[in-house]
């Protein structure tokens, strides 16, 4: 029985010199899984029919300690093809950043199965189909700008989950806001604009004391303005283009402590303009136009410091008093003032700083708000001493701007990183 014994172990041993040899330092999991997705994908990285071992050549990938942790592929339009199922065998990922490519398709449910992953970005791509259930555990969701359908499920929220964003603004979703969304204490960004949502916004949401951006815009919601008052962290809301009942401004438009921005444009609000709105030291935009405000409206010298824009056009307003001391807009501007200086400066410092670049080798230029209420604004970035970026730094620099590890001031909230091609020499 010993030789016997002997040539098992033997050919055992040549298997696993086989596997190791085919997949390098890649866990033979992982590597199979990525494989998966090699071969439903088209238009990979060249990196990816060079070497069969992921951790160690392809590009997008990164290990640590042979397993899978980080999947950044974004900003490929021509990366094409949908996602594996086999994604779900990646027990290790923590980071899938999939933005701006051109998968189409299901978002699988097996996603649900990477329990350590903690940041989501599918957002501008072709994915159709329902939102996966079993993503209820994830602290990220960034689903904009998709072709997703159907309902919200509840099951997608519970009390005991870390959730910080959840973008699914731009899709195609139906049915309510569920209220288990509401439990959700620790978001702090919720858009559902642009989408098919109706019913009553549940009373529950404002029970979110820690969200400081709201956007429910362009959609079917219907009963009473939701109430707001609870969220004294709320710096930006927008309840535009719904069908709520008709009513007069509710007590939270003058009553929040960091608001910022109001915007309700197209919406059934009736009776007086609330005064107070525009006295408070932080507000800077209110826009209310295409409402039923009516009678006479007073703008005196109490308004705010930064106030730069009051949108009150297509109202019933009778008679308007303006102050002489105030000079900004009073109109409907295509976009809101973005003239600070200081305040685009200060974006300009923190780039170079989290960056690891040289001082004034950032520079922004155009900013406007899209379609989409988003602002954009182009970034360039100089090698300065040098002529070029090589390889390695521009994969550096955009993992940090796709994965968010940089964050801007605080000023300009979340963000969504969209890279234009670098030619390299």
């Amino acid at each position: 029985m010993a030789p016997n014994k002997f040539l098992f172990f033997i050919i055992a041993l040549l298997l696993s010199l086989e596997i190791h040899s085919i997949y390098g330092v890649t866990d033979t999991n992982d590597a199979a899984a990525l494989q998966s997705l090699k071969d439903s994908w088209r238009n990979t990285p060249p990196s990816w029919a060079k070497s069969n071992d992921p951790c160690q050549d392809w590009e997008g990938v990164s290990c640590n300690n042979s397993r899978v942790t980080a999947l950044d592929f974004s900003f490929n339009k021509g990366l094409t093809g949908s996602l594996s199922p086999r994604l779900g065998d990646l027990q290790k990922l923590s980071v899938l950043i999939l933005a701006g490519c051109s998968f189409t398709g299901n978002i699988p449910d097996e996603l649900g199965n990477l329990a350590d992953l903690s940041f989501l970005a599918l957002n501008s791509n072709n994915f159709s189909g329902r939102i996966p259930t079993s993503l209820g555990k994830l602290s990220k969701f960034h689903f904009n700008k998709n072709q997703l359908s159907g309902s919200i499920s509840p099951q997608l929220f519970s009390y005991d989950m870390v959730l910080i964003h959840v973008f699914l603004d731009g899709n195609q979703l139906t049915g309510t806001i569920p209220d288990s969304l509401g439990s959700v204490q620790t978001l702090e960004v919720l858009r559902l604009d642009r989408n098919d949502l109706s019913d009553k916004v549940p009373s529950n949401l404002n029970n979110l004391t820690n969200l400081n951006e709201l956007n429910l815009a362009h959609n079917n919601f219907t009963g009473p303005i939701p109430d707001l008052s609870l969220m004294n962290s709320l710096n930006y809301v927008d309840l535009s283009n719904n069908s709520f009942d008709p009513s007069e401004a509710p007590i939270w438009f003058s009553t929040l402590p960091s608001l910022t921005t109001l915007v309700m444009e197209f919406g059934s609000l009736e009776g007086r303009v609330p005064e107070k709105l525009f006295s408070f030291s932080q507000i800077q935009q209110v826009k209310l136009r295409n409402n039923m405000f009516n009678g006479s409206f007073s703008f005196g010298d109490s308004f705010g410091s930064q106030l730069s824009l009051v949108d009150l056009e297509n109202n019933q307003i009778t008679s308007v008093t303006l102050s002489s001391s105030y000079t900004n807009s009073l109109m409907a501007p295509s976009f809101r003032d973005l003239s600070s200086v200081t305040l685009f400066h200060s974006i300009e410092m923190s780039l170079w700083v989290q960056l690891n670049l040289t001082p004034g080798s950032v520079f922004l230029q155009n900013p406007f708000f899209n379609t989409d209420d988003y602002l954009q604004v182009h970034l360039a970035l100089f090698p300065s001493p040098r002529k070029n970026f090589n390889e390695s730094e521009v994969e550096r620099i955009g993992l940090q701007l796709s994965k968010q590890t940089y964050k801007p001031p605080k000023e300009f909230g979340p963000y969504y990183f969209i890279a234009s091609p670098y030619a390299f020499h």
